[in-house]
């Protein structure tokens, strides 16, 4: 079937993106965890509830540049996910493990509030290929291809 997923971002457990990097000049790596959410909106027949809300993470390693207040990334990693279910009158509430792959790219605008603090306006694309499971009798797998638009604020810190 062709799934129709939304995130629901502000809803609990809220998304959000953890991010710590290295810098040499205009250059740095950067690891993060990205903890994306993902509701299917059009279940099949027999399906009550088909959630990744508790993970569709993505930990990429990215190349991140600088130019003035701009930063550009590009990267990629794997997907860990926590599927759940109801397929039916079945509960399933899968673990948390490594499932897939994703790569990203993306860019953002940096406003300094004082000297090392500041505020970040960032969008970022990703593009995701996972296969979590769901444990139980019987069991199932899921095959989910996520192309996803993200759009960031945040705060930072340069230590």
């Amino acid at each position: 079937m062709n799934a129709d997923y939304e995130t629901r971002g502000l809803s609990t457990p809220v998304y959000y993106v953890v991010r710590g990097a290295r810098w040499s000049g205009d250059a740095g790596w950067e690891l993060a965890l990205i903890h994306d959410k993902l509701y299917l909106n059009n279940p099949p027949s027999g399906t009550s509830s088909l959630q990744i809300s508790h993970g569709f993470n993505i930990v990429p390693l990215t190349r991140a540049y600088r130019a003035g207040d701009w930063t550009w990334r590009l990267g990629a990693g794997p997907v860990l996910t926590h599927a759940e279910a109801v397929i039916n009158g079945a509960s399933y509430d899968g673990p948390t493990k490594l499932s897939g792959v994703a790569a990203l790219a993306g860019g953002g605008w940096r406003f300094r509030l004082a000297e090392r603090a500041f505020v970040s306006i960032e969008a970022m694309l990703s593009a995701a290929y996972a296969r979590p499971t769901l444990p139980g009798s019987p069991s199932g797998e899921l095959e989910v291809r996520n192309v996803a638009v993200h759009g960031l604020f945040g705060f930072g810190y340069d230590f």
